[in-house]
C-alpha cells in the first residue's frame, strides 16, 4: 500500500515500512520483502513498530501485537491480561523493557506476555504516543492530554492543557514537543514554561501527526498539510517588521562607543539601542540630507554621506555641508577614513579628498590616483593609506602618492574592500576577480575554482579567531585563514567555507556592497552584514558545530544504464561512459559540504569537487577501478569522511588479451604467408627464367650448334677433297649450304617455339626425311620404322621426340661412328616409345654422367617435360640404344616434375 504509517532504521542498515493495508515491508541493500499473513501477520494496518537491545523487531498493528521470531511473527495479545487490542506505540524504556500503548492502554511486555501496570490510571488508557524519558520514566499522550508515568505510581499529567495528543518528541536539550489535533505544537521546556505555534505564526497547519529531532538537532515536524523543519539559527534578519523604513540596506556601522548605525539604500539612518531600532535625523536646516551610512572620528564628529548630496560633517550641535562647491569632484560619497594624524580621507565616485581640519584638498589623476571612482580606504601597520578604486590600488604616504611595484602588478583592479590583518598580509576583495592575498611581494588569488561561493567580494572582516568573513552576492561565508594560506602555499583546493544563506534564516543570500560599512564586527563579537531583505546579524558564539555527515555513493550510471550498488559490482562492456552520484546528508546547510573524488586506476590526483555532487567520466578503458570521494564540511575542515566504491569495467571481446593475440597470431600468420607466396612465386619466376633458359639453351644446341658441326663437317670434307674432285666438294657445298637453310629455320622456329616446318605431315614422316637426310650426307644408313597406329601428340611432345630422335642419331653419327642406324617410333595404346640404336663404338653412361654431357642432359629434359622418361643403354664396343618413352596424349609436363 502507498500510504505509510511507521518507519524504523534497523541495525542491519535496513528499513523497516508499516503500511496502511499492505502490511510491513522491509528495504534492505535496494530490495524489498513484504511480510503479511503467510508470515504469520494478521493484520495489514501496521501503526507501530520497535526494535529491542537484542535487535529484536516488535510490530503494532489495528488488530494485534506481534514479535518477529526467524522471519516469522509470534501474537502476544488475545491471551492472559491482554485482549484482542490495537497497538497505537512501542517503546523500549532504559531498562531494556518494551512497553505498548494499545486501545486497552499501556502494557509491559515480560516474555511472552501482556502485562498491565498496577495500579491501572484510566486517564492513559486512551494514549497514542509514548516516549522513555532519560529518568526512566514515560512520557505518554492521547486524547486526555500528555503524562510523565513512573511505572509503579499513577500518571502525572504535565501543565499542559487536556488536549488532544498525537505525538511527542524529546528534544536534545531535554525539552518536550507536543504535536497536537487542531491546536498547534506545543514545547514544554524543562522547567514547565511552554511555547505554542500554531498556524499563521510558523505552522502551515495546526494538526501536527509527528515530530522528531534528527542528529542535527533540526526538529522536524509533520502537519496535516505540510513538513516543517525548525533550526536554531546563529543568524538573524533585522527588516521592516523591525522598524526599518526599507529592506534595502546598505551599509552597517559600529562607532567608536559601539553603538550600531543601519543605513538604508534610500537614505534612512538607524541607531539602535537595546535590540531597538532609532531612526536618526541631522540637525536642521539638514532633516532632509539622505545619509546612507556614518562615521565617527576619534573627537566624536559625525561624518554622514550620501549618494547624490556630499557629506555633512556635525561636530556637537553644529552641522555643514560639504558638496561639489566646495571642492569636492563628486557629490557621490563611498567611504570615510581618519588617519593616524587625524586627517580625514573621503573617497568619492570622482576623486580622492582630504579634510585637515580647515579646508578640503582633492586629489585625482594627475596627482598619481589609478583611477577616478574610489570605493574604499584603509590604513596598513605603516600608516600608509591604502586607496582602492575601481581601476587599480594605490599607496599614499605623508600625502604623497608612491609608486607600489606589487600594486602595478595588480593592474587594473577592481578593489572593494581592503583588510590589512595582524600577520603581514593584506587582503583585497574585488569585483569580478575574487579575493586577493598580498604577502612578502607575493600576491594570490581565489575564486569560485578554490571554493569561494562567488568572485565578487564586498566586505572582508577578520574574527580574530583564525577565520575570514566576506559578503557576496552569492552570501556570506567564512573561510580559515589557514587553509587560505595552504592554498597560497601550494596546496590543492578546495578551500573549506561555511556558507550563511536562506538555508540559515536570511531572507536573501544577495549581500550589499560597492560602499563602505559594507560589514562590521561589533564588540560582542556579532557579525553585520547589509543585504538587500535587512540587515543580517550572525553570533558565532550560537553556532552549531553539526556531527560528522557521512559521505554517501547514491547511484551509478553506466551508459546511463543504472547499476545497483553491491560489495562487487561488474560492469558490463560499453562506450565507458561512468557517472556517479554522491552526497553527504547534511540537512541544515547542504553547501557547507565540499568534496573531491578520485577514480584509482585513471585519475593521478584530486578533483575538487565543492558545488557538484556527481563524478562524470567519458571513455573510460576496461580495467579494475576504485572510485574514492571524501566530505568535508567547511565549519570544521579537518574532519573528513571517505566512501570507496570498487567495480570492474568488462572490455568489450575485441579489448581482450586473447582477442589481441588472435589479433597478432593471425597478423603473423598473413605475413608470413605473404612471405611465403612470395618466395614462391618467386621462385617460380626463377623457376620460368631458368627453365627458359634452358629450353634456349636446348634448342641452340639442337639446332643451331649441331646444325654447324654438320656444316662444319661437310665443309672439312670438303677441303680434304683433291681437286681432281670438283664434282664431289660441290655436292659436299650444296649439301652444306642445305645443311645452314634447315639450321637456321629451325633456330627461327626455336625462338618462336613454333611447330617445325618439317613436321607438316606427321611425327614419322618427318622422321623418315631426316633419316634420309642423314643418310645422303654421312653415309650412314639410317633406317626409320613406324609401329602400330599413329596418334596426334601435344605439339610440345611431338617436338620433343623429334628433337630427342635427332640428338640421338647425330650423337651416333659424330660419336660411335655406326655402320647402322635403326629409329622405331612405335604407337601403343597405353604410350608411345621412340627408340634410337646403333652399333657404333658405345660408351660408358656412368662416364657421361660424371663428366656431363649436355645432348644427353637435353633429352632427359625434353622427355622429363613431356611427362615421360628416358633410357640410355651402352657399353663400350657394343654399340648404344636411347629409348623415350611417352605417355598417349601427353601434354606438356608442369615446372617442377620429377626427373628420371
Amino acid at each position: 500500500d502507498d500510504s505509510v504509517l511507521a518507519l524504523l532504521p534497523a541495525h542491519d542498515g535496513g528499513l523497516w515500512i508499516g503500511t496502511e493495508g499492505g502490511g510491513l515491508v522491509r528495504m534492505r541493500s535496494g530490495a524489498f520483502h513484504a511480510f503479511g499473513a503467510k508470515e504469520g501477520l494478521t493484520n495489514g494496518f501496521v501503526r507501530a513498530i520497535a526494535e529491542d537491545r537484542e535487535s529484536r523487531l516488535w510490530v503494532g498493528t489495528d488488530r494485534g501485537f506481534f514479535r518477529l521470531d526467524h522471519d516469522h511473527f509470534v501474537r502476544l495479545d488475545g491471551r492472559g491480561e491482554a485482549p484482542i487490542l490495537a497497538a497505537r506505540s512501542i517503546c523500549v524504556d532504559s531498562q531494556g523493557v518494551i512497553r505498548v500503548v494499545t486501545s486497552y492502554g499501556l502494557f509491559t511486555v515480560r516474555g511472552d506476555e501482556m502485562v498491565r501496570p498496577r495500579p491501572n490510571n484510566p486517564a492513559i488508557d486512551d494514549a497514542y504516543s509514548i516516549l522513555p524519558a532519560t529518568d526512566g520514566s514515560l512520557w505518554i499522550a492521547g486524547d486526555s492530554g500528555v503524562f510523565r508515568f513512573y511505572g509503579t505510581g499513577s500518571g502525572q499529567p504535565s501543565s499542559l492543557e487536556p488536549i488532544g495528543v498525537r505525538s511527542i518528541c524529546l528534544d536534545h536539550e531535554g525539552n518536550l514537543w507536543a504535536g497536537s489535533v487542531g491546536d498547534g505544537l506545543i514545547r514544554i521546556a524543562s522547567d514547565g514554561r511552554q511555547t505554542v505555534y500554531r498556524d499563521g505564526d510558523t505552522l502551515p497547519d495546526n494538526t501536527v501527526l509527528s515530530v522528531f529531532e534528527d542528529r542535527e538537532q533540526n526538529l522536524w515536524v509533520g502537519t496535516q498539510d505540510g513538513l516543517l523543519r525548525l533550526s536554531r539559527s546563529a543568524v538573524r534578519t533585522v527588516t521592516t517588521k523591525d522598524g526599518l523604513a526599507n529592506d534595502n540596506v546598505a551599509t552597517v556601522y559600529e562607532d567608536p562607543d559601539g553603538t550600531l548605525w543601519i543605513g538604508t539604500g534610500t537614505g534612512y539612518l538607524y541607531r539602535d539601542e537595546a535590540d531597538r531600532l532609532i531612526p536618526f535625523r541631522p540637525p536642521a536646516p539638514f532633516e532632509h540630507f539622505r545619509a546612507r551610512t556614518i562615521y565617527v572620528d576619534r573627537d566624536g564628529v559625525r561624518w554622514l554621506a550620501s549618494s547624490s548630496q556630499g557629506f555633512l560633517r556635525i561636530a556637537g550641535n553644529s552641522a555643514e555641508l560639504f558638496s561639489m562647491r566646495n571642492g569636492l569632484r563628486s557629490n557621490n560619497i563611498r567611504d570615510f577614513l581618519e588617519d593616524r594624524k587625524g586627517l580625514i580621507w573621503i573617497a568619492t565616485g570622482s576623486g580622492l579628498s582630504r579634510w585637515d581640519g580647515h579646508a578640503l584638498k582633492t586629489f585625482y589623476l594627475e596627482d598619481g590616483l589609478a583611477y577616478g571612482g574610489v570605493r574604499v580606504l584603509a590604513e596598513d601597520s605603516n600608516g600608509d593609506l591604502l586607496v582602492g578604486s575601481d581601476g587599480g590600488l594605490n599607496r599614499v604616504r605623508d600625502g604623497r602618492f608612491i609608486v607600489d611595484p606589487v600594486f602595478q602588478r595588480l593592474g587594473n583592479e577592481r578593489v572593494w574592500t581592503i583588510l590589512p590583518d595582524g600577520n603581514g598580509s593584506l587582503w583585497l576583495g574585488t569585483r569580478g576577480n575574487g579575493l586577493v592575498r598580498i604577502r612578502e611581494g607575493r600576491i594570490t588569488r581565489y575564486s569560485t575554482k578554490d571554493g569561494l561561493l562567488s568572485n565578487t567580494i564586498y566586505q572582508i572582516l577578520d574574527d580574530r579567531h583564525g577565520r575570514l568573513w566576506m559578503s557576496s552576492p552569492a552570501g556570506i561565508f567564512s573561510a580559515e585563514r589557514r587553509e587560505l594560506d595552504a592554498v597560497a602555499g601550494g596546496r590543492a583546493g578546495p578551500i573549506a567555507v561555511v556558507p550563511y544563506g536562506t538555508d540559515d534564516g536570511m531572507r536573501s543570500s544577495q549581500m550589499n556592497g560597492g560602499q563602505q560599512r559594507a560589514g562590521c564586527q561589533t564588540r560582542a563579537g556579532e557579525f553585520w552584514f547589509p543585504s538587500v531583505k535587512g540587515a543580517v546579524r550572525i553570533d558565532p558564539r550560537r553556532l552549531r558545530v553539526t556531527p560528522d555527515a557521512p559521505v554517501l555513493i547514491e547511484s551509478l550510471l553506466a551508459d546511463d544504464r543504472a547499476i545497483p550498488l553491491a560489495e562487487h559490482i561488474v560492469i558490463p562492456p560499453g562506450r565507458g561512459k561512468l557517472e556517479i552520484d554522491y552526497t553527504s546528508p547534511n540537512l541544515v546547510s547542504p553547501s557547507r559540504v565540499t568534496f573531491q573524488y578520485r577514480l584509482e586506476g585513471f585519475d593521478e590526483t584530486w578533483t575538487p569537487s565543492p558545488n557538484r555532487r556527481s563524478a562524470y567520466y567519458t571513455n573510460l578503458p576496461p580495467g579494475a577501478y576504485r572510485f574514492r570521494v571524501v566530505a568535508r564540511d567547511g565549519a570544521r575542515p579537518d574532519h573528513v569522511t571517505e566512501a570507496v566504491l570498487p567495480f570492474i569495467l568488462r572490455p568489450h571481446f575485441y579489448e581482450t588479451w586473447w582477442f589481441y593475440a588472435c589479433v597478432a597470431l593471425l597478423t603473423g600468420l598473413t605475413i608470413w604467408a605473404v612471405l611465403r607466396l612470395y618466395a614462391r612465386q618467386t621462385r617460380a619466376r626463377y623457376a620460368l627464367v631458368l627453365a627458359e633458359r634452358t629450353r634456349l639453351a636446348r634448342e641452340m644446341h639442337d639446332t643451331v650448334i649441331q646444325g654447324c658441326v654438320g656444316v662444319s663437317t661437310l665443309l672439312e670434307a670438303a677441303r680434304s677433297m683433291p681437286v681432281s674432285a670438283a664434282g664431289k666438294v660441290r655436292e659436299l657445298l650444296d649439301r652444306a649450304a642445305t645443311q645452314i637453310r634447315l639450321t637456321i629455320n629451325e633456330a627461327r622456329e626455336a625462338v618462336w617455339d613454333l611447330r617445325h616446318s618439317t613436321i607438316d605431315h606427321t611425327l614419322a614422316g618427318t622422321l623418315h626425311d631426316f633419316a634420309r637426310q642423314i643418310t645422303a650426307a654421312e653415309g650412314i644408313p639410317v633406317h626409320a620404322e613406324i609401329a602400330g597406329t599413329p596418334a596426334p601428340l601435344e605439339s610440345t611432345a611431338d617436338r620433343n621426340l623429334l628433337l630427342i630422335a635427332r640428338e640421338a642419331i647425330r650423337n651416333a653419327v659424330i660419336h660411335a661412328h655406326p655402320a647402322r642406324i635403326d629409329v622405331v617410333l612405335r604407337f601403343e595404346p597405353e604410350e608411345v616409345t621412340l627408340e634410337v640404336t646403333d652399333d657404333g663404338r658405345g660408351f660408358s653412361p656412368e662416364t657421361v654422367r660424371e663428366n656431363g654431357h649436355y645432348g644427353i642432359v637435353g633429352m632427359h629434359e625434353r622427355i622429363e617435360q613431356s611427362g615421360g622418361a628416358l633410357q640410355v643403354r651402352s657399353s663400350p664396343g657394343k654399340g648404344t640404344q636411347v629409348i623415350a618413352r611417352l605417355p598417349s596424349g601427353a601434354k606438356h609436363a608442369r615446372i617442377g616434375a620429377s626427373s628420371h
